[in-house]
């Protein structure tokens, strides 16, 4: 229905979808990316008797890229300096996706 409704011929239409798009991605990317801070946080300082666990920065790592790669020339660091860089790396992505929604969206207007 929504197809219907949208003219596939105009590109005006065309890159305020794909604006939408990247929106949506940017969103779900930083909750998913606060949601994995929050539990590397919990794995890797012990907080509320969890257990500490070395490898809970991991999957903060894997959202990262490719920014952190960089963090693996500080992996003799602290636990916190290295949460700390995976966070950064996180905040990087999201920032990058909230700079091209807002280009593209822009560009289709302008």
């Amino acid at each position: 229905m929504a197809l219907a409704l949208n003219p596939m011929e105009d590109r005006d239409a065309g890159r305020e979808r794909f604006s939408r798009l990247l929106a949506v991605a940017g969103a779900l990317y930083t909750l998913i990316a606060l949601i994995v801070a929050g539990v590397a946080a919990l794995g890797l300082l012990g907080l509320f008797g969890q257990p500490v666990d070395p490898a809970a920065v991991e999957p903060a790592l894997m959202l990262g890229l490719p920014w952190s790669l960089a963090v693996g020339a500080a992996a003799g660091q602290a636990p916190t300096v290295i949460l700390a860089l995976a966070c950064a790396a996180m905040a990087a992505n999201g920032a990058l996706l909230a700079i091209a929604a807002r280009l593209v969206r822009v560009s289709a207007r302008g």
